[in-house]
């Protein structure tokens, strides 16, 4: 069983506490047990991976000179367990990534950055509705060779001026 896991101290705490009068043996044996579950769900809680600290992270996307509206950016981490942020960029090529670090911050780190306006139809609503064509160029998404770089204290503003012909932007 998982009762390895509780230190000793918290067992001696347990084993202190006065059985009341009117508690069965069985009673008091639920009570330890639940006791030791919640002891259990407080430390695993504690060992999140959401405890990261990040920084906010946003900008603007420009596709030929004019604001990018709609196009979905995505900051993706490298490595095994790697960080995710994404968003939409508004009416004006703007956005603000929510992440999975503390309070929907980007965890600080290296990031691949793509970018993609395709979107799933749905041939069964009234009426259908059809996928949404890709308008990024391939350099921008499945083939991305863009970094940018997180960090908690810093202004992680990045400013995106694509291409239609896939330009790599400074």
């Amino acid at each position: 069983m998982f009762f390895g896991l509780i230190p000793n101290h918290c067992w001696n705490a347990i084993n202190r506490l006065r059985i009341p009068d009117s508690f069965s043996r069985k009673q008091w044996g639920q009570l330890r047990c639940g006791m030791s579950c919640l002891l259990v769900a407080i430390g695993l809680i504690g060992c999140s991976t959401k405890a990261e600290k990040g920084g906010t992270v946003g900008g603007s996307v420009t596709l030929d000179g004019a604001p990018f509206v709609g196009a979905d950016i995505a900051f993706v981490g490298q490595g095994e367990n790697a960080p995710f942020a994404s968003a939409t960029t508004d009416e004006s090529g703007n956005f603000e990534l929510i992440g999975d670090g503390r309070d929907e911050t980007v965890v600080a780190g290296r990031y691949k950055v793509t970018f993609s306006t395709f979107a799933d139809g749905d041939p069964y609503s009234d009426p259908p509705v059809p996928d949404t064509t890709e308008r990024c160029h391939i350099n921008y998404n499945q083939s991305s060779q863009m970094f940018r770089e997180v960090t908690v204290d810093g202004e992680n503003r990045f400013v995106f001026a694509l291409t239609s012909d896939g330009a790599l932007p400074e």
